[in-house]
């Protein structure tokens, strides 16, 4: 028991120094470890994630997961899961476990266990969650609420009318997040 207490301290501390050099924000440590690399081996990243938990996935989950994660802009990010898995109901989305079109990755640290169709393929949605808070942090953490935006419209989305879209699906975010907490 003291031997698992002092790996998990170490794995704590190298996670810590490895946030801090690649400015990485995940703020939430769940169990068991998993371990999640990329092709850089000095920068592996460590996601704990808590497979225990009910994986069933439902709208007010997902605003409450990205609430408890303390997700950036998670009005954006839930527009974004909604819009990308076709409104939850994609062949990707129930297959891979992918609520936001991630491609196969290969040069950032992801949750993903692999691919199926050219996508990333995750565990559960609560990964595709993780490893998209991952994608935000890398790429987006510092940008304003209307740069994130045009980030996702220039560079993210293909679709030219991807912003109004998502910005008429964060109306309903809000409604559902204001019921959630009523």
């Amino acid at each position: 028991m003291k031997n698992k207490i002092i790996k998990f301290n170490l794995i704590i501390s190298i996670l810590l120094l490895i946030i801090g050099i690649t400015g990485l924000c995940i703020s939430l440590v769940f169990n068991p470890v998993k371990l999640a690399s990329y092709n850089n081996p000095i920068k592996t990243v460590i996601i704990n994630t808590n497979y225990e938990q009910d994986t069933t996935f439902s709208e007010i989950e997902l605003v409450h997961y990205l609430e408890m994660l303390n997700v950036k802009y998670s009005d954006i990010v839930y527009a974004q899961a909604k819009l990308e898995s076709g409104n939850f109901n994609s062949p990707l989305f129930k297959l891979n476990n992918n609520l936001f079109g991630m491609k196969t990755i290969g040069s950032r640290p992801t949750t993903s266990i692999g691919s199926r169709y050219g996508f990333a393929y995750f565990k559960t949605w609560r990964d595709s969650v993780l490893d998209y808070v991952i994608y935000q942090c890398l790429y987006l953490n510092n940008k304003s609420y209307e740069e994130y935006l045009y980030y996702l419209g220039n560079v993210y989305a293909e679709d030219p009318n991807y912003i109004n879209k998502i910005k008429n699906i964060v109306k309903e975010y809000n409604l559902i997040k204001n019921k959630h907490y009523e």
